[in-house]
């Protein structure tokens, strides 16, 4: 989030993410990216290229880069757990009262 960093879901609620794992996360993405296309429509040394320059540590500093403006992604801190009342899961898209 913009000045205030990385928060990640803990199964219960946001927390702040005050270590790395937000730098993990990307790591693992980037790990997952495939080195072929069954498709065909890249060939398989483009994107064993791509995927190193992915984990690299410019790529993966880049990756973030791109989260932290990306719109899906950024949002308002004080959204967060901001409903005392809310009963949220991941499971739901939305927040439901707990009564």
């Amino acid at each position: 989030m913009p000045g205030i960093g990385w928060y990640r879901w803990d199964n219960t609620r946001w927390q702040f993410a005050e270590d790395d794992s937000a730098l993990w996360a990307a790591g693992d993405l980037a790990e997952s990216i495939a080195d072929h296309d069954p498709r065909g429509g890249f060939p398989t040394h483009a994107l064993r290229r791509h995927s190193r320059r992915s984990l690299s540590t410019s790529g993966i500093n880049a990756m973030l880069a791109q989260a932290r403006s990306a719109p899906g992604i950024v949002l308002d801190a004080s959204l967060l757990d901001a409903d005392p009342y809310a009963l949220c899961t991941p499971a739901s898209s939305t927040c439901a009262p707990a009564w």
